[in-house]
């Protein structure tokens, strides 16, 4: 599968302008968005905004580049989604880090060195993020994230780019996991359902690994896959045509958990069948783990790649049957 995407975001003000005859202060009639400086930091002394991030896409002015991002951030979030080689949709965990999370990752931004293009990009399939910092203001600046092999960089709104995505990324999702262990703020969707259409099938990325004994929701879902008019060796479209609630979850977690590490098809490529059985599994902070039942389709729902034992495969149809 390809992985494609993109993400956004943004921020926007209204710019002030002076009377020619009064020499007063007047609202241009054709705002122009503005973003904060280093001047918009509040002080040490002065609390942050309570503020809530989203992935909306929003007008957004340009950053000049010096330094990367304005510093006086108050939250920052990932943002973003994309195929990856598997065939699903891929999120990022979305928690708002506040406080020193976020002047620690404007500072590493300020500190990244321009990118240089090379002459050759090496293809490597991998999640692209965004990550929106927002400001007292209520501005906004976006942070484009590719993390393509050698080729991986920064695109700053405004189109400068960076090195450092690698990082970025890394020192993100670590301060996510931070934030987890010191603040209780379990988010498990009861409302959790399996998505109507196969391509609409989204896992989070980065999300901490789930184990046995975890509070966890487990719907198990059914999709009939349209017809393939070509070969390929993953996935297309179809639609769902059962679901229901793991009732006791424990069982199908454990077996998911233990999968084997051994690849049934030994790297050959294959062929879906018509009809996919999978796990959605929601873990306490709202992250979603896809499982599948596929033989030779490795899962991630904790640790290193296993594959879907022949038992797991038997729970998952008795459930949907």
């Amino acid at each position: 599968m390809n992985p494609m995407m993109r993400w956004l975001l943004v921020t926007l003000t209204v710019v002030v302008t002076l009377s020619a005859c009064t020499g007063t202060a007047a609202p241009s009639t054709e705002p122009s968005p503005v973003l904060p400086t280093a001047a918009s930091e509040p002080s040490a002394a002065q609390e942050a905004p309570r503020v809530v991030l989203d992935c909306k896409r929003t007008p957004n002015g340009d950053v000049d580049g010096s330094p990367v991002v304005p510093r006086g951030a108050v939250a920052a979030r990932l943002c973003g989604g994309l195929v990856d080689n598997a065939g699903f949709n891929v999120a990022w965990p979305g928690d708002t880090l506040r406080g020193l999370a976020v002047t620690r990752l404007v500072e590493r931004l300020n500190g990244f060195k321009p990118f240089e293009q090379p002459s050759v990009c090496g293809l490597v399939l991998s999640a692209g993020f965004d990550l929106v910092l927002a400001y007292p203001d209520g501005s906004r600046v976006r942070v484009d994230g590719d993390t393509s092999g050698n080729c991986a960089h920064l695109t700053v709104q405004g189109g400068q780019r960076w090195t450092g995505a690698d990082q970025l990324l890394r020192e993100t999702l670590a301060l996510i996991d931070s934030h987890r262990r010191t603040v209780n703020d379990a988010s498990m969707d009861t409302a959790l359902t399996c998505p109507r259409r196969w391509n609409n099938v989204t896992y989070t990325a980065g999300a901490t690994p789930v184990e046995p004994g975890d509070q966890v929701t487990v719907l198990a879902c059914r999709y009939r896959l349209d017809p393939e008019p070509s070969t390929i060796t993953e996935s297309w479209d179809g639609k769902l045509v059962h679901s229901v609630r793991v009732r006791k979850p424990q069982p199908v977690v454990r077996e998911a958990a233990t999968r084997t590490r051994v690849d049934p098809c030994n790297g050959v490529a294959y062929h879906l069948a018509m009809t996919q059985d999978i796990l959605l599994v929601q873990d306490r902070h709202g992250d979603t783990h896809v499982v599948s039942t596929a033989p030779c389709w490795a899962n991630r729902l904790s640790g290193p790649r296993r594959y879907p034992t022949p038992h797991l495969t038997r729970q998952v149809a008795s459930l949907l049957s």
